[in-house]
């Protein structure tokens, strides 16, 4: 699907017929607009669908340049998908999660954190994520 910034405006002006955010030039376009540990909901009455996105905050790879981080969770009735979002200014990767739990919950001093259970562990970006993303606990 293609999204317009006119769509995105839907958001803003009324919460309960926004669009839901699939494409990744869609949350580039988005992601222009977000603030820092913030929350956004978009919910769409017609097909009961809803998602939110958590814009985490801006990471840096090793080469010194800076991702913005978002995890998108859509719910579609009782089934989910679960993206991991990096977007920089010339490059844009997506990640499909297995579970929400699967993405990471903060960044702090430029570190990915992540729970497993009662585990917590950091990761910093290196230039293989952009082939085959791993956190500390599997590989997507």
């Amino acid at each position: 699907m293609k999204y317009s910034m006119l769509l995105l405006l839907s958001f803003w002006l009324n919460h309960s017929n926004a669009q839901i955010i699939e494409d990744i030039e869609a949350y580039k376009s988005f992601s222009d607009t977000l603030l820092v540990t913030q929350t956004y909901h978009f919910k769409n009455n017609k097909q009961g669908i809803t998602q939110k996105i958590n814009y985490l905050g801006v990471i840096k790879d090793e080469n010194q340049i800076p991702f913005k981080v978002l995890v998108s969770f859509i719910d579609l009735g009782g089934k989910g998908v679960n993206d991991l979002i990096f977007i920089a200014e010339n490059n844009q990767f997506q990640y499909k999660l297995n579970l929400p739990t699967d993405a990471p919950y903060k960044i702090s001093k430029n570190k990915l954190y992540f729970r497993n259970e009662n585990v917590t562990k950091t990761m910093q970006l290196n230039d293989s994520f952009k082939k085959l993303f791993c956190t500390p606990f599997e590989c997507f």
